[in-house]
């Protein structure tokens, strides 16, 4: 279950930054640098709308397993009795 949790979060998590923060930050990113050449821009704009929805891909698995760690239904070993 918490496999389960963590990649349906992942993948929610991952669709929501694209959708909603991806451009605006790439945007402001690339603004705020100097290039020299205009492939250099396009470069950085592939690599950046790339790793920013992968970002929250993982911050969505990291939540997704926490969450997931409630519903945890592994026996926790005991201490041997002596």
């Amino acid at each position: 279950m918490r496999y389960v949790l963590a990649i349906v979060c992942a993948v929610l998590a991952g669709l929501f930054v694209a959708a909603q923060f991806s451009t605006q930050i790439t945007s402001d990113i690339i603004a705020g640098t100097k290039f020299q050449s205009p492939d250099d821009v396009e470069d950085m704009h592939a690599i950046l709308m790339i790793v920013i929805p992968l970002l929250g891909a993982v911050a969505g698995w990291i939540a997704g397993w926490l969450v997931g760690g409630i519903f945890d239904r592994t026996p926790k070993a005991s201490k041997p009795v002596k």
